[in-house]
Order: C-alpha cells, then sequence, then structure tokens
C-alpha cells in the first residue's frame, strides 16, 4: 500500500461543478451564491464576468471571428478561516465545449490557481474563443493543499489492499469491536500504526492471543480507520470527523488526524464551537483552536457573551495558549472581567514557564498595559500574602502571651 501522503483534498475530481449554457451575447457572465465546495464543505458566492475586447478581434477567410475576452472572477467564502487557511490554494478551470468539423471537443479558456489570503480571491485575464462555436462552457473549482495535486488512478497496491480488507484472506489478528469481529493483518496494521507496531513487537496479550479489544469506539469508525490503514483514503470521514479523529489519535495515525481535522475546521459554525473547542483543548490541537478563535472574534463576537464560552476560556489555560486568552481578554476587558483574574492568576502560578515563551515577551511590547496590569496583580497577590502570614504571625504571637 502507498505511503504517499494526500496534499490534495480532491485527488480524482474536482471539488465543484457547474455548466453554463450561454445566450451567445458579446461576453460571460456567472453568478452563483451560496454554492458549496465539498470535500469538506465550504460555502462561496462566484462571480464571472467577461468582455470583448474590442481592440483584439481578428476575422479568417471563413467570416469567423476569434474574439479577445478580458475576464473577472471573484470567490467570496462566507466562514472565517482565510486567517487559518492561507496554505489552501483554490484552482479554478474554465472551459467551453465547442463544435470543430461537426464533433464536440473541450477548449479550456483559462486555468488559475491562489492561495486564500481573505475572505476573497479575486483573478483576472483574457482568453480567446470563437463564440458561434461555443455549445456550453464547464466552470471547475479544486481546494488543495500543498504542492500541485496529481490525478491518481488506484494503485495496485491500493487493490490488493482493498482485497485482503474486504475478503480477510490471510488473516492473522482480528479486533473485537463489542460484539463484532474484524479480520486483519499485523503486518499492515504495524506499518501505518506505531501503537500496533508496539503492541505486535512486544509479545503483548493481544499478539499471542490473535485479538484485539477495542472499547469506546464504534464499529463504524474502525472500519472507517481500517480503510484508511489498508487503501489510504477514509471516504466517509465527513460523516464521523471527531469520533475518527479520536481512533487515528488512540492508534497515532498522523495523516488521519491532519485528515480529520480539517473537515472539523471547515465544518464548524456558531452552534458547535463549544463542542469542536473542546476537542482542540482535550487534544491540545494549538491551530485548530486558534483559528476557531479567530472565527469567534471576527464572525461571532456574541459568542463572547457566552457563560459556556467563558467557562472553557478558564478551564481551557495551557502555556501554549495563555497569550492568546489575553489578548482576547485585552479586546473584551469590560465582558471578561472574571476571566481576567483567572488567566492573571495562572500566570503568576506558571511565571517562569511564561517568560520563556517568545510570543508572551512580546507583549512587554505590542502591549505594555496588560503587561502593566498583570504586574499589578501579581504584585497585589503578594502583598497580601504577606499580610495576611504577618497578621497571622501577630495573633499567634498575642496568644503565646496569654
Amino acid at each position: 500500500m502507498s505511503n504517499k501522503k494526500m496534499n490534495t483534498l480532491a485527488v480524482t475530481k474536482y471539488n465543484f461543478y457547474y455548466t453554463h449554457y450561454p445566450t451567445f451575447a458579446s461576453g460571460l457572465k456567472i453568478d452563483l451564491k451560496q454554492q458549496t465546495i465539498r470535500e469538506p464543505a465550504e460555502n462561496f458566492d462566484l462571480e464571472l464576468t467577461s468582455k470583448v475586447d474590442t481592440s483584439k478581434i481578428a476575422f479568417y477567410s471563413d467570416c469567423k471571428a476569434i474574439t479577445t475576452y478580458n475576464y473577472y472572477l471573484t470567490l467570496k467564502f462566507y466562514n472565517y478561516l482565510h486567517d487559518f487557511c492561507n496554505k489552501y490554494c483554490y484552482e479554478v478551470i474554465v472551459k467551453a465545449l465547442i463544435f470543430v468539423d461537426g464533433h464536440r471537443e473541450e477548449q479550456t479558456l483559462f486555468w488559475i490557481a491562489k492561495n486564500r489570503i481573505s475572505d476573497k480571491i479575486q483573478f483576472k485575464g483574457t482568453y480567446v474563443l470563437n463564440l458561434s462555436t461555443v455549445n456550453n462552457y464547464n466552470l471547475y473549482i479544486r481546494r488543495y493543499k500543498g504542492a500541485e495535486p496529481i490525478q491518481n488512478a488506484i494503485t495496485l497496491e491500493d487493490s490488493v489492499g482493498s482485497m485482503l480488507l474486504n475478503t480477510g484472506a490471510y488473516s492473522d489478528i482480528v479486533l473485537k469491536v463489542g460484539d463484532t469481529i474484524l479480520h486483519a493483518h499485523k503486518m499492515v496494521l504495524s506499518q501505518k500504526s506505531e501503537v500496533f507496531k508496539r503492541m505486535f513487537a512486544h509479545q503483548m496479550t493481544e499478539s499471542e492471543n490473535g485479538v484485539v479489544k477495542i472499547d469506546n469506539l464504534d464499529v463504524e469508525v474502525v472500519e472507517e480507520m481500517l480503510s484508511y490503514i489498508y487503501t489510504g483514503r477514509a471516504d466517509n470521514v465527513a460523516e464521523m470527523p471527531q469520533k475518527l479523529f479520536e481512533a487515528a489519535h488512540r492508534y497515532e495515525l498522523s495523516e488521519l488526524q491532519d485528515l480529520c481535522e480539517e473537515y472539523i475546521l471547515f465544518s464548524f459554525n456558531d452552534q458547535n464551537v463549544m463542542e469542536i473547542l473542546e476537542i482542540a483543548n482535550l487534544y491540545d490541537l494549538t491551530a485548530l483552536r486558534t483559528g476557531i478563535i479567530t472565527f469567534v472574534e471576527k464572525g461571532e463576537k456574541k459568542l463572547i457573551l457566552d457563560p459556556d464560552f467563558q467557562n472553557f476560556l478558564c478551564r481551557s489555560l495551557k502555556i501554549n495558549n495563555a497569550v492568546e486568552t489575553l489578548l482576547l481578554i485585552h479586546r473584551y476587558k469590560e465582558i471578561l472581567k472574571d476571566i481576567e483574574k483567572e488567566t492573571f492568576k495562572f500566570i503568576k502560578e506558571h511565571d517562569e514557564q511564561m517568560m520563556k515563551r517568545v510570543e508572551f515577551i512580546k507583549l512587554f511590547e505590542s502591549h505594555p498595559n496588560l503587561i502593566k496590569q498583570i504586574f499589578i496583580y501579581i504584585y497585589e497577590i503578594k502583598t497580601l500574602s504577606k499580610l495576611s502570614k504577618s497578621s497571622s504571625n501577630g495573633s499567634s504571637s498575642s496568644n503565646s502571651f496569654d
């Protein structure tokens, strides 16, 4: 089976496809509202217009006009993920289905790609076309990250993996999930999972008995995990990203964790923010937590007023997210007064560790008043502590004279 990491969210198909039948006007106009890029889902608006460049019309002997068009294309997204998603690239291809010598063929008008750095991506350029030959236009959009995606066919290795998984042929270990038995292969499991590798290498009970008991995971989740291990694909990840992430984390399947995290990120909204924040906190997913906090700040400020969200900020305080919480408090000081005290207390208790954090040191320059408040708090706490001890000692002394 292939160990290559999938750098694209759509290997064998486009995330979005749209067909437009022209009215044979002097240009092209497509206006789409609330469309969806799949895998994982992301809503967007699209506006594409093209106009004839009158200075570049060429006529040939058969009286056909070859026309140059200037096009302008805008993608507008409905979520607040662009601060997190600048590693994603959005590729747009527009093709015309044209008649040539009595048969149809596709002509690519333009093929462009850009990274997302705001809530909009805008493209512009030119293309050349004989409009009279056009039957319809096809619009494709693909979102991916990393290197340029390659259209992969299913390899022989993947086919063998599917065969082994589906038939259970030559199985030498079984996974027991509740009352369900799933046949598997030690070598295959060990190749992808360090947990299984350690389990089978050290003559643990599971290895000797030939049975691995899996608790607290649904059968469907374990089956999807096995599908990924054997074939490199998890076709149903969109239906169970959080549960599948838990399984991937338990068995140290880092690439599957990354895939699930992407789906979790693109799926969050104001209805499930708290649930996903809990996941980010539980598994220490700093990037995911940061992306959600950005969403809260930019798109759902009403959540700042939510007591559950405020309680979460207190419960989730860690060395690696304390500065993020401080900045949130700084922006919503009046609303988050109680959280401010808890955060200052946390910093006091972990002062040596905090002073080693670069992002905390930077606050001395970027937010001097915030640092001043922290030091005042620490000073007042220490002063009260000394006064309390002094008072206690005084009481003990007076009692001794009685």
